[in-house]
């Protein structure tokens, strides 16, 4: 195994820890509406990552995804303004979970997207 693949492998492991604290945190389960839903799809898709053999990208995706509907983009505290005004529909994710967030809770988010991002790095490095 290559140093690539062994710190991929170290950071998906430290992301499912990061995650398992997530859920077992009281504000977690107290999340409602959109935040509630795109936690649960967060775990969904994470597992879906963890167990895939190829193709991971998709489900990395996937996960990225929620992870910026659930804090904005970037590591930024600040939800990203849309810029389009009054959009209605599936044009993109909102900020507001982000707002609503409680801060043990985005905490670990943003340490998940930290573990996740190093897992990307280190893939990149395998990719074929």
């Amino acid at each position: 195994m290559s140093a690539d693949e062994e710190a991929a492998r170290q950071s998906l492991t430290a992301a499912r820890d990061t995650l398992s604290q997530l859920t077992q945190l009281p504000a977690a389960a107290q999340l409602t509406g959109d935040a509630r839903t795109q936690v649960a799809q967060l775990i969904t898709n994470f597992n879906e990552l963890i167990t895939t053999q190829v193709q991971w990208r998709a489900s990395y995706s996937k996960v990225d995804a929620n992870l910026t509907a659930l804090l904005g983009t970037g590591d930024s505290a600040a939800p990203t303004p849309s810029s389009t005004t009054g959009a209605v529909g599936t044009s993109g994710a909102t900020a507001a979970p982000a707002a609503s967030l409680d801060p043990a809770v985005r905490t670990k988010l943003m340490e998940l997207r930290g573990h996740l991002a190093a897992f990307e790095k280190a893939s990149a490095g395998n990719a074929k």
